[in-house]
């Protein structure tokens, strides 16, 4: 039996990349997306290991200040409203 690992919601490059183009700190995107600092930190480098629901949160906190997910991991800022 072939089973492929699903794709992540999004993935621990992603968050690290999502951080940097705000300017967050892991602090800081624990409030916007409610999911404690910790499990942020674990996403980082083993997202596989987070759950979806935490994953999903990060993502729109994301969203919300204008990060758009491009394929192959990409991110894009340049819609952000400031």
């Amino acid at each position: 039996m072939n089973k492929e690992k699903e794709k992540p919601i999004i993935t621990a490059e992603q968050i690290r990349a999502g951080r940097g183009l705000l300017g967050w700190t892991i602090k800081e995107l624990s409030v916007a997306s409610t999911v404690n600092v910790a499990t942020i930190g674990y996403a980082e480098t083993h997202e596989d290991a987070v759950t979806d629901k935490s994953l999903q949160r990060i993502k729109n906190a994301f969203t919300a200040e204008g990060v758009k997910f491009l394929p192959h991991n990409g991110l894009d800022l340049s819609g952000r409203k400031d």
